[in-house]
């Protein structure tokens, strides 16, 4: 059919392709000239006909010219971008299984000036660094899965305008990485950093607390992390998952003091709860989600403060027997309990001192059921 075509499709914007063994390379930009948003998927076969694919990847892109959005996903033979092959119009890129492609050349990343978004999943095994700054105006990076990525850089020419614009930074899955920039992160307009999962990282990013504009942080799976300072984390954060890491330091007596904007906070995995429980939790929690806690009761001291909390969310804990014997905050508005067979047990007759405790809150779900 789309062989037979001649301009039948003037005006499309978006095109989806998936399983196409057939599909001859070159026929979407002469087929469907307005195309902004092709996705290939599955999409090896004609490919691996041509060596590396220069002359094919370029025939397919270059009259592509107002390309916004493109998905590259699922090609498994050793491939590398031609030099300069991709659209310069290009917005959003995501990379996805193609773990033999070579990711493009650092020496032409500044040629991309509308690049804003980049996720690279599963692929460019051949990528050992990736450098902040090269990009001119990218504003969220993922990377996930990239199996020799050692170190996260930042670029010998960047400027601070092409830092200014980051806003999001994702590394999932990289088992290798092992570092940082020394000094930290150039990038004042950081919104969100997420770590998890890298079992060979010794150290978060260096001077957390210049980063002002941080509203959200996720640290999770990091075996060999040396130290996490909580003290040092800026004060505009208002989200923070802590999960299993290596160490977690205070540089004084334990206190969550500063961060007066804090609204979110997720504890995952009981030796972080113990340790993070210990100091008065910040009164300006709305949201606590504990994960994870193998004690049999919770200790009042750690809620009781908690004048602002509307939700309380208790994860994986199996040997859970008892709330608080004063209660829960009067403002609570929502418990949410998972995986805590035996308390879950008392308060599903309704009935009893532990649901006596508990009687007054608007809403209760017990692994995802409202029982009120």
């Amino acid at each position: 059919m789309i062989e037979g075509t001649t301009k039948e499709f003037p005006s499309l914007k978006t095109l989806l392709l998936s399983k196409c063994p057939k599909l001859r390379v070159g026929i979407i930009p002469d087929k469907f000239p307005s195309i902004t948003e092709p996705e290939l998927t599955e999409y090896p076969l004609t490919l691996q006909s041509m060596p590396l694919s220069d002359h094919g990847f370029r025939q397919l892109m270059v009259p592509l010219n107002s390309l916004r959005q493109l998905t590259i996903d699922g090609f498994p033979s050793p491939m590398s971008f031609p030099i300069d092959s991709l659209p310069k119009t290009l917005k959003f890129l995501i990379i996805s299984n193609c773990e033999y492609l070579e990711f493009l050349p650092h020496e032409h990343l500044d040629n991309y000036t509308s690049l804003e978004e980049l996720k690279i999943s599963y692929s460019c095994n051949s990528m050992i660094s990736f450098s902040l700054g090269a990009l001119p105006v990218l504003k969220s990076l993922f990377i996930e899965g990239c199996k020799n990525l050692k170190s996260i850089l930042i670029a010998e020419d960047a400027s601070e305008k092409s830092l200014s614009f980051l806003r999001s930074v994702k590394i999932w899955d990289c088992n290798e990485l092992e570092s940082f920039p020394p000094g930290g992160l150039p990038t004042p307009n950081l919104v969100y950093i997420a770590v998890w999962k890298c079992e060979k990282l010794h150290s978060l990013p260096e001077a957390m607390n210049t980063l002002t504009g941080l509203q959200e942080m996720e640290i999770d799976n990091l075996p060999n992390l040396q130290s996490f300072v909580l003290d040092d984390l800026p004060i505009s954060l208002q989200e923070l998952t802590v999960g299993s890491v290596g160490g977690i330091l205070w540089n004084t007596e334990p206190t969550w003091e500063h961060l007066t904007c804090l609204s979110v906070l997720r504890i995952n995995s009981n030796d972080t709860v113990n340790t993070l429980m210990v100091p008065l939790l910040p009164a300006s929690l709305v949201t606590l989600c504990i994960c994870g806690l193998s004690d049999t009761s919770i200790d009042g001291k750690w809620l009781q403060h908690l004048t602002s909390l509307q939700k309380l969310e208790i994860v994986n804990a199996p040997k859970l027997k008892s709330l608080p014997k004063k209660g829960l905050p009067s403002s609570l508005s929502v418990l949410s309990m998972a995986r805590c067979p035996l308390l879950e047990e008392s308060l599903r007759r309704k009935r009893g001192k532990e649901w006596r405790k508990i009687t007054r809150i608007p809403a209760i779900i017990i692994d995802g059921e409202l029982i009120t």
